[in-house]
């Protein structure tokens, strides 16, 4: 479990993994995590890789208990992803 707050001043919070390896999307390219917000909010994930970008937003709407985000990359298999 964590916790991420906004930077005074900004309108977001973020939680930044990065793998040492690229992350074989063949295998594993559906990533999911759960979500408690005051109020409604976006839960945007990344990926970046050496040949493009994907960002996928998962409004969520659902307030004061845990929800599940799951988001699919499995359209970047091949890419090669080192971060989401």
């Amino acid at each position: 479990m964590g916790e991420w707050r906004p930077v005074e001043g900004s309108s977001y919070a973020a939680l930044v993994i990065t793998n040492g390896d690229v992350i074989d999307l063949s295998a594993r390219n559906r990533f999911g995590l759960k979500v408690w917000a005051p109020k409604p909010a976006i839960c945007c994930s990344k990926s970046r890789a050496a040949r493009g970008r994907k960002e996928i937003a998962v409004p969520m709407t659902e307030t004061n208990k845990w929800v599940e985000c799951s988001v699919d990359f499995s359209d970047q298999i091949g890419k090669g992803i080192p971060d989401w």
